[in-house]
């Protein structure tokens, strides 16, 4: 009996091993700097391995259990990525777009992996992923505590499925987004937490727009009633409140002025 539960622990190992090595996994990972999308490098289990390699031992949200994941560090992953832009492409890079599986998108500075080792995992416990492979992105958001602070949420970050990183500049995605008037310092402090925080889902259709909000914000302060408990969403102080409101009023304010001058402009036009 004993050699047979012996047999039957290898062959479960081996199976395991086996299937994670054959497991098909690809993370594409290309640029938007302009017009134009570039592909710059398509990653396989084996291109990762030649990646710097990362480890940490996390939680995730939704599971208190504490393991540890290995994979590569993704600052090796996109400065790997990144080899074939130039440097004045690879300076405009401020923000990763994640995809994952089933539609899940997430946008993380580019600022956030610079200083706070984020992995691509592609192991938990010395076993492959499963249903949240065959890659995913694991921040040290409990092991190092000032990622807290850093005004993400942190949540959604947590990209289960891997699938593919975009390489983008928020002002070149989300021009219209930002500020034209550039002295109010409350605003500015708003329009970065907005960006930070808010495009994920305000910008594909899982909350209303920017417009949307700023318009209801007139009627129910965000400075006041603050917003709405959402998972992943974002945990905001009242200064935070106050600043998104300030932006959210200076963005109203320049729609409002854009209007009027189209309109204007129109009228001369029909009066020629």
């Amino acid at each position: 009996m004993a050699k047979f539960a012996e047999m039957t622990t290898f062959f479960t190992l081996a199976l395991c091993v086996n299937s994670f090595a054959a497991e098909p996994f690809s993370v594409e990972v290309t640029a938007r700097l302009g017009t134009a999308e570039q592909s710059l490098q398509s990653f396989s289990l084996e291109n990762l391995s030649s990646i710097r390699p990362g480890a940490v031992r996390e939680s995730i949200p939704g599971d208190r259990k504490v393991s540890q994941w290995k994979g590569s560090l993704l600052s090796g992953l996109i400065e790997a990525a990144m080899s074939a832009l130039s440097p004045e492409k690879r300076a405009q890079v401020d923000v990763l777009i994640l995809r994952g599986r089933g539609g899940a998108k997430a946008m993380l500075p580019r600022a956030l992996v610079q200083k706070y080792p984020i992995i691509v995992a592609t192991s938990r416990d010395g076993l492959p992923l499963g249903a949240l492979g065959p890659a995913m992105t694991i921040l040290p958001w409990t092991t190092r505590p000032t990622l807290k602070g850093e005004g993400a949420p942190l949540e959604n970050l947590f990209v289960a499925g891997l699938e593919s990183i975009e390489l983008a500049n928020y002002r070149e995605v989300y021009g219209r987004l930002f500020l034209r008037r550039r002295t109010d310092p409350s605003a500015m402090r708003g329009e970065k937490l907005f960006v930070q925080n808010c495009l994920t889902c305000h910008t594909s259709g899982q909350g209303p727009a920017v417009d949307e909000i700023a318009q209801h914000s007139r009627s129910k302060r965000l400075s006041d009633s603050g917003h709405p408990t959402v998972k992943g969403g974002p945990v905001l102080s009242s200064r935070d409140r106050r600043a998104l409101q300030s932006y959210l009023d200076a963005f109203l304010g320049e729609q409002g002025a854009d209007q009027v001058g189209q309109s204007q402009a129109a009228a001369r036009s029909n009066v020629r």
